[in-house]
């Protein structure tokens, strides 16, 4: 479908685009899109082409970019109407609320409704989600239809459809693949199934086993006497067997001879069906060559059948005969056949129901302009002068259709397509990049559309640029002659230095193995990479760092390299959470509480992470007698389900069940945090809709039911993105996003082929359903450039440094091998001697982790201590009824009545609160020329959090080893880069005299802290390798008055906070709090008791004692109060001296434990 012509004008800002003619705007990755368009509409309005913003349509492809366009373009008018005064302008600013914005959805199901008389639509729609209403009607179809039409041979063309399939995860293979191909499939837009689905099926049936019967019958008469006892020595195979064919090739031959035999040994006591040939060839696995390989491999003599079997060539020709019939179409026809009627069926259905989904706006507002004559056609014609239309690349036939039949078909309108086909990857959403093509080629050739491109990448280094410039031009990377790469270039007068200037483009070559090693040793490289950033500046920003992978199945690796290394990170975006373990889990949890006397459903809930009670605890259970201790909590949740009290519900199964602390369980943060969020969407739908405890599960069944790849917001397996981590996402995820740095951990191996294949003949995009060879090399094709432009949309998302990973593929792996062992490792070799790219053997820089040596990882001697030391349950599904408090909340209300803090905050969540500074009160003052060290430094909340952030990351062995401070800020050294980096973060102070006066006053507090005995002991922290820091805790607190936080205890709830320091010595375990605190009177003890009573400090020691306590008795064999706590050290980091004891600190451990009792259940 390529047309041949010129290359587009490159443009460098909108004063370059003819406004009065329709225009496609390509805009490569960083080149600007969005601000073309805001700048574009601005400049329609002030030039007086349009009288107001209303006569402009701007269509974009999400909800979140409609709205950032709006906000953009709103301040653009703003902008120009400060330069500029105008009545357009000004009207346009009035006006615009009224602004048509939109995404393809929102403008189809505005003007339904805004011109539903004039279309015959209802006026109001329900919306519905298309996959609902496609499984009822399949299962309509299949009841009500099937038995009707296909009678006597349902059974049969069931089993010839391979109905029902299934997959790993217990549904049906072959409705998934009905629902897949429906979901996608417009018959308006052009596209044809394979095959057609009209043909008669029980006719085709019969029609094909009379051929069979025919052709079984002559392979009778040519092969002669079968010896059924032993298939071997039957005279054909016998005879075959002395054949002058290679001793290698033979056995497989004799094989296929043998099968065959016993298929046509059996027709003496049965008839043979189309579902015995069909499992014959499953069982041969014959290539393309079929049966002509029993005619080939001769040895160099030649072939001798002549002599010893005759027949040989016309066995072989009744065998290709038989190979020949269209079982694959027979096989098809009944899934082609259900998309139709089921096509037909949604229609109806909706259309009595008066719904409405997303796909039946665009069809409705297509099928309305192309009536003849369309009202509506001119009614927009009328409104619009102008339209542009964002990410093109991302549309389909049918939406082409729309904007060609309002904005090509009048004289007076203009369209503008702004995308960039090379971003297209979104195919498996139904979008077609073959409707850009068509797009593009119509507006340029028939329609005199101007050809733009936007070049100049505002986004990537100069030396990254270049980089791309190499690997997509200079080596022909994309294979789609549709598809053309421009060398983009920095801005002109943009200064680079933004952007860091050592090397940009990493190739991490992992050596000669298979996709699977390769996958390991990239991620051991990218972890201990990751590691070196954070050493050499432990102020970097993680969540400016992305690992891109192409399936989330390869993040997995990733995680648990990071987690080796306690690198943080979070997951953007993950979808697939209904189909979790952890939603599957609950449902059977809550099936088993709605059915008390179902013993089966009793049992497969406490064999769940719930419980984990093994199986063969199980065999003699009964639900009448109260064997187990979890049947009382049973009891207690049916009540509370009777009464739908669905906040205790799920608080109790939380809490009571103990999952909060199960951290040996797989993944335990994660599958912690599905289980908050699905219980906190199930309460607030089960509260919405006074859903009794079945129809609770039937909802959350119908969640799990629905498409894992559906990319509804509902689906996203959140985790804490408001913690600085890498990034870790989906190569389609990041489209839109840019980082700092950028890790490529994907495509190692093949994609797996699909359940049918999609291509394009023409114009029209084909659902192959039978996999036609004939059309192999149009699917292969599109597969390649689907990747290639998926892999152009990772690499161009970086903007300093790019990290890529190759392999080579050793032996057979080379058939697997993904596009990082195949396309793009040979691209890259072909430009790795350019100056700005570093080609790096990790299997040389850091030892090879191959898949062997993977599990050793969870094997390393540290502390036990879990970060957070308690998971936290969660604040959004019961923050409305359970209280979350923590040190810096009590401590805000002490002075407070009761009565009107609860007034203030009902449902409060203290969980939000600022976190609890030592010098929160003091305020930021420049530095002072004064010589005493506790006084030189700013006494502010920053000078405690660089001085927390210091602790937190220098090697306590090496810095409190040297023989004095100066010995720590000289000049290269690991804690003088550490200084820099956390003073100039955190103080923003940058000239060198007061860098030099604030490092000499850091370097003093560090070392003499590390080098001060605590409590007069042996105990120095220079000497402390097993230890933790910011240890995050909850723990549930109650009314009682006996607490030992009673201070905490007035209603029920969770404390949560952080814990500076936990460490292991001598078999006992320590908290640390560092203080910062600037006492002018000095640091002896009693100074620092008035301080700590003055700062509420000895409500904050008994909350982090509780906290280490509660976990050491859940989680210590045989825990005991004194073998196991050493006590609380609050450091007052100003006061400390080498050698001393009493100066600075302070050491808190009561004689006797005192801890409160986990709540009742």
């Amino acid at each position: 479908m390529a047309h041949q012509f010129s290359d587009p004008m490159p443009v460098s800002g909108i004063h370059q685009i003819d406004l009065d003619s329709h225009a496609v705007i390509e805009a490569s990755a960083g080149t600007g899109k969005t601000y073309a368009i805001e700048n574009l509409v601005v400049e329609l309005l002030k030039s007086g082409r349009v009288l107001n913003l209303e006569e402009i349509l701007v269509v974009t492809f999400t909800e979140k970019a409609a709205g950032e366009l709006k906000d953009r373009i709103r301040q653009n008018i703003k902008n120009g109407l400060k330069q500029t005064p105008s009545d357009i302008l000004r009207v346009s600013l009035d006006n615009f609320d009224s602004a048509s914005i939109f995404t393809i959805h929102g403008f189809c199901n505005a003007t339904l409704q805004e011109y539903a008389f004039e279309n015959g639509e209802q006026f109001q729609s329900q919306l519905v989600d298309d996959r609902v209403v496609y499984e009822q009607g399949l299962y309509d179809i299949m009841r009500d239809e099937w038995p009707s039409r296909f009678g006597n041979d349902l059974l049969q063309i069931l089993t010839l459809s391979g109905y029902p399939g299934a997959t790993a995860g217990g549904t049906s293979s072959w409705i998934n693949r009905v629902l897949d191909v429906a979901i996608r499939y417009q018959p308006s837009g052009s596209d044809t199934i394979v095959p057609d689905g009209g043909s008669d099926l029980p006719g085709m049936i019969r029609k094909a086993e009379k051929e069979c019967s025919i052709y079984l019958d002559e392979l009778e008469r040519l092969i002669g006497a079968i010896d059924s006892s032993d298939f071997s020595k039957s005279d054909f195979p016998s005879r075959y067997a002395t054949l002058n064919i290679h001793k290698n090739s033979m056995g497989k031959r004799l094989r296929i001879i043998e099968t065959l035999l016993k298929l046509l040994s059996e027709r003496a006591a049965r008839n043979i069906e189309l579902k015995d040939l069909v499992d014959l060839f499953s069982k041969l696995e014959l290539t393309e060559d079929g049966f002509k390989v029993l005619n080939s491999r001769w040895k160099k003599e030649g072939p001798d059948y002549q002599d010893k079997l005759p027949l040989l060539p016309e066995i072989i020709e009744v065998l290709e005969r038989l190979r020949a019939l269209d079982i694959k179409k027979i096989q098809n026809t009944l899934t082609a056949v259900t998309v139709h009627d089921l096509k037909r069926h949604a229609l109806q259905y909706k259309k009595e129901r008066g719904l409405i989904s997303y796909d039946d706006m665009i069809t409705r507002v297509y099928q309305a302009l192309a009536a003849v004559p369309s009202t509506l056609k001119k009614v927009l014609q009328k409104k619009y002068r102008y339209a542009l239309v964002d990410e093109f690349q991302d549309t389909d036939m049918l939406q082409w259709k729309i904007f060609s039949a309002i904005f090509l078909e009048s004289r007076t309108s203009r369209l503008f397509i702004i995308g960039d086909p090379k971003q297209s990857i979104y195919g498996f959403r139904g979008a077609d990049v073959h409707a850009y093509y068509l797009a593009r080629d119509e507006m340029i050739h028939t329609r005199g559309a101007n050809y733009y491109c936007l070049n100049e990448n505002w986004r990537s280094s100069p030396d990254l640029i270049a980089s791309f410039n190499a690997l997509f031009a200079g080596t022909e990377w994309f294979s789609d002659s549709n598809i053309r790469y421009l060398p983009a270039h920095y801005p002109a007068g943009q200064d680079p230095g933004k952007h860091r200037d050592d090397t940009s483009l990493v190739v991490m070559d992992c050596g000669c193995c298979t996709g699977t090693k390769a996958k390991y040793r990239s991620a051991h490289f990218i972890a201990c990479e990751l590691k070196r950033f954070i050493a050499e500046d432990p102020t970097v920003n993680l969540n400016d760092i992305a690992v891109l992978v192409t399936k989330w199945k390869e993040a997995e690796t990733i995680e648990t390299f990071l987690k080796h290394h306690s690198i943080s990170y979070s997951l953007y975006k993950k979808e697939g959470l209904y189909q979790s373990k952890e939603v599957l889990e609950l449902q059977l949890l809550l099936t088993a509480i709605a059915n008390p006397n179902d013993l089966m459903a009793r049992k497969k809930a406490l064999v769940t992470r719930f419980f984990r009670i093994p199986v063969q605890q199980l065999y003699h259970y009964t639900v009448s007698v109260h064997e187990q201790p979890a049947d009382s909590l049973f009891d207690r949740w049916i009540a509370l389900a009777d009464q739908r009290n669905w906040t205790l519900l799920f608080q109790s199964i939380i809490e009571d069940t103990g999952i909060l602390f199960c951290l040996d369980i797989d993944d335990h943060d994660r599958a912690l945090i599905n289980y908050r969020t699905v219980m906190q969407n199930l309460e607030v739908e089960a509260y919405r809709n006074d859903f009794c405890i079945q129809e609770a599960i039937d909802y959350l069944n119908s969640l799990r039911q629905r498409n894992s790849y559906s990319h509804d917001s509902y689906n996203i397996q959140t985790i804490d993105l408001e913690k600085p981590g890498v990034q870790i996402l989906t190569i389609h995820a990041s489209k839109g996003l840019q980082f700092k740095t950028v890790f490529i951990a994907g495509g190692y191996t093949k994609k797996t082929p699909g359940e049918f294949w999609t291509y394009h003949n023409d114009t029209t995009r084909v659902f192959d359903l039978v996999k036609n060879p004939d059309a192999k090399d149009l699917y292969d094709l599109e597969l390649a450039s689907e990747e290639e432009r998926l892999f152009y949309v990772a690499l161009t998302r970086a903007q300093d440094r790019l990290y890529i990973p190759v392999f080579e593929p050793a032996g057979r792996s080379t058939n697997t091998a993904g596009i990082t062992g195949a396309k793009l490792n040979s691209a890259l070799n072909q430009i790795r001697r350019e100056q700005r790219v570093t080609w790096l053997d990790i299997t040389a820089v850091q030892g090879v982790m191959d898949p062997i040596h993977y599990s050793a990882m969870h094997h390393v001697d540290h502390i036990v201590i879990p970060d957070p030391l308690f998971p936290p349950v969660s604040d959004t599904f019961i923050d409305r009824r359970i209280h979350i408090d923590s040190f810096s909340g009590i401590k805000s209300r002490l002075h407070e009545p009761v009565n009107k803090y609860l007034e203030k905050h009902q449902f409060g969540d203290q969980d939000h609160q600022p976190p609890d500074d030592d010098e929160q009160y003091s305020i930021s003052a420049p530095l002072q020329s004064v010589n005493d060290v506790r006084q030189e430094l700013p006494h502010s909340k920053e000078t405690g959090i660089m001085l927390h952030a210091i602790l937190e990351h220098i090697d306590y062995q090496a810095a409190g080893n040297v023989s004095s401070p100066k010995d720590l800020i000289k000049d290269g050294t690991p804690s003088s880069n550490l200084f820099d980096s956390a003073i100039r973060y955190h103080l923003k102070i940058h000239a060198d005299a007061d860098m030099d006066s604030i490092k000499d006053q850091v370097a003093g507090i560090i070392w003499n802290t590390l080098n001060a005995p605590l409590n007069g002991s042996d105990l120095y922290l220079k000497q402390v390798d097993k230890k933790t820091h910011e240890v995050e805790f909850y723990y549930p607190t109650n009314r009682r008055p006996s607490s030992p936080v009673p201070e905490a205890a007035y209603r029920e709830g969770f404390m949560h906070g952080f814990i500076d320091m936990i460490f292991l010595f001598q078999d006992k375990y320590f908290i640390i709090d560092w203080k910062s605190n600037y006492l002018e009177e000095g640091y002896s003890r009693d100074r620092i008791e008035r301080n700590i009573l003055d700062m509420h400090y000895d409500l904050q020691m008994k909350i982090y004692l509780q906290a280490l306590l509660r976990w050491l008795r859940q989680f210590i064999p045989d825990y005991k109060y004194d073998t196991h706590f050493g006590g609380i050290y609050y450091l007052y980091l100003r006061g400390m001296e080498w050698g001393k004891s009493r100066n600075g600190i302070y050491f808190f451990r009561p004689e006797h434990e005192e801890i409160d009792d986990l709540p009742d259940a």
